[in-house]
């Protein structure tokens, strides 16, 4: 006979009620801060990529399907307005158990752009209008496996105030004759990182991200590159301390629709073979295959 603990069961729908409100809210903000973006004072960016990972850089037996996405909408009431209040979300959540895969940052921040009128003469600096001065303050939630993390004490808040620039080549009215690239960089302070206290005894520190993809145009969307990611960080944790560098190729199929919504002409599929090096000794993966869907907006 196979008994039942009702407490057990009574926990897991209720940690399953809990998670997917969590979602729901989630999707729920997302579609109402883009029918608000409507209005010219309103701004949003937006990350949303959903893959397959076959590593995942941490696991080599991981093969799994994780969702990453960032949201920020923001109040601007004037071209002038150049501090902009915002609020943030973002999400990860996976077919796997672990916490750290499975959870919402949200919280408010302040961005100022303070580079929009500059006029570079040299392509390769034309990125530098797009770069974003900002600090927030969040909360987190975890999505699944809460038991782990609190027992080892993962700190739910953070202070982060830091840089970030997003900037693309040729991909908007492109010259299919010339190269194009894509560039994501990010570097702050962190408080806390939402690190856990059992392997850290504090955090306060720096952690980097920078990621380049340069290709070719070939037809109807298609689009092979050289992708390359680099995480580094002051604190030795061996997961923000890596580069991974390979190929991919992309499909952006409604990129010359210009009726459609600019969410969907951002719309990409993509697959990645790469490899990884790591900033010290580690058992960790040294490749990863992955492929997926991808949307950008603002970012």
């Amino acid at each position: 006979m196979v008994l039942i603990d009702k407490g057990n069961l009574y926990s897991c729908r209720q940690k399953g009620c809990d998670a997917m409100k969590r979602i729901l809210m989630f999707i729920f903000c997302f579609i109402v801060f883009f029918q608000l973006q409507a209005n010219a004072e309103f701004w949003a960016d937006t990350w949303i990529n959903a893959g397959y990972y076959e590593t995942n850089a941490e696991n080599p037996n991981f093969r799994s399907v994780i969702e990453r996405s960032e949201l920020r909408f923001g109040y601007q009431p004037g071209e002038d307005f150049t501090a902009t209040p915002y609020i943030v979300l973002y999400n990860v959540y996976g077919q796997d158990a672990n916490y750290w895969n499975n959870n919402l940052a949200y919280g408010v921040g302040l961005r100022l752009k303070p580079f929009t009128s500059f006029d570079s003469k040299y392509i390769f600096l034309d990125w530098i209008t797009g770069v974003k001065l900002y600090s927030e303050i969040l909360a987190l939630a975890f999505l699944k496996d809460q038991e782990t993390a609190t027992a080892n004490k993962v700190k739910t808040n953070d202070f982060r105030i830091g840089l970030d620039v997003w900037h693309e080549w040729n991909l908007q009215n492109a010259d299919p004759d010339l190269f194009w690239a894509e560039m994501w960089s990010n570097l702050s302070y962190r408080n806390t990182n939402f690190y856990d206290e059992i392997n850290f005894n504090k955090f306060q520190t720096y952690v980097g991200y920078f990621q380049l993809k340069v290709g070719r145009h070939i037809f109807n969307g298609l689009k092979p590159y050289a992708a390359l990611y680099v995480n580094k960080s002051g604190a030795d944790a061996v997961w923000l301390n890596n580069i991974l560098y390979g190929i991919g190729l992309r499909i952006e199929p409604y990129t010359d629709k210009k009726d459609f919504p600019p969410l969907l002409q951002k719309f990409k599929m993509f697959v990645e073979i790469l490899s990884v090096s790591w900033f010290g000794e580690t058992e960790r993966p040294k490749s990863d295959f992955r492929f997926g869907i991808e949307f950008t907006q603002g970012r």
